[in-house]
């Protein structure tokens, strides 16, 4: 028992429009030969010629605890970042402060503690504020 729809189905494939008529297995083979006609008529070696200047990437997808790992180690870097707002960036000289933000990058390379790379980076804000109100 095969129905046959009594309105067309229009299909539209790029710029191009078709109407289809007849039961649902029929329309569903016809939309299969538009598929396999319009796959043919643009094969990838062919698209590669014509628009080589595209540049393809792709990307790995990186697994749920790598992005947990980054995850908390922004977290550490902005807690610490957090709590450098308690030192006194203020009042030693610009140079004190530079070489007190050099040791705490070093000490985050050092120890791999993404907490010193925090105050650093508050440090260097304070000291960029500085330089340009000077």
């Amino acid at each position: 028992m095969l129905t046959t729809l009594k309105n067309p189905v229009r299909f539209i494939a790029g710029s191009h429009e078709y109407t289809l008529t007849g039961s649902k297995a029929e329309i569903n083979q016809q939309v299969k030969e538009i598929v396999l006609s319009i796959k043919k008529a643009a094969s990838i070696e062919k698209a590669d010629k014509e628009f080589d200047y595209i540049q393809y990437t792709t990307i790995q997808a990186q697994p749920a605890r790598l992005f947990d790992k980054y995850k908390d180690r922004l977290q550490h870097i902005l807690l610490g970042y957090e709590c450098a707002a308690a030192l006194e960036w203020d009042k030693p000289p610009v140079e004190v402060a530079i070489h007190r933000i050099n040791q705490y990058r070093q000490y985050a390379k050092e120890r791999k503690n993404p907490f010193f790379l925090g105050v650093a980076l508050y440090g260097m804000q304070v000291v960029r504020q500085r330089r340009m109100v000077a």
